[in-house]
């Protein structure tokens, strides 16, 4: 999303929540969520709305200007009143990720996929569940960059 003046624009609330702790609760010019029917885009006085949401990248402008983003992994995002609230199964920030351990992990994972793939599996969800958790293991390499 192109950059703009925090100070050009309104702020809105912005809370990430999971159910461990609140990662965030600051005030932000615009939000982009990873939503289940693609990115979503929040600026100030958005339609009210509940969608879901999944394993990606919340972006966000604070007060002062700068960009920001977090790992965020399903759940739902909630905007009303300028207000945007997600609740995540699981958030992290840049600064909480091990890029190795994510590297390791989607290695761990690709094998795991090749094996039922070789096997012809057939369990469907099984082979989902494996490519969501490589995605996850994907974005939180792209976030620590």
């Amino acid at each position: 999303m192109a950059t703009v003046s925090a100070d050009s624009q309104a702020l809105q609330h912005l809370q990430v929540v999971t159910p461990e702790r609140t990662l965030l609760d600051t005030q932000a010019a615009w939000v982009t969520v990873p939503g289940s029917e693609g990115e979503m885009g929040v600026l100030t006085e958005h339609a009210s709305l509940l969608t879901t949401i999944v394993s990606g990248i919340l972006a966000y402008q604070d007060a002062q200007g700068h960009q920001h983003s977090l790992a965020v992994h399903n759940g739902y995002a909630q905007v009303e009143n300028n207000q945007v609230i997600v609740l995540s199964e699981y958030a992290e920030s840049p600064d909480e990720i091990d890029m190795a351990r994510a590297q390791a992990k989607e290695e761990e994972l690709k094998g795991e996929l090749a094996r039922l793939l070789a096997n012809k599996a057939e369990d469907a969800e099984a082979i989902a569940n494996l490519e969501n958790r490589i995605k996850k293991a994907q974005m939180r390499q792209q976030l620590k960059g």
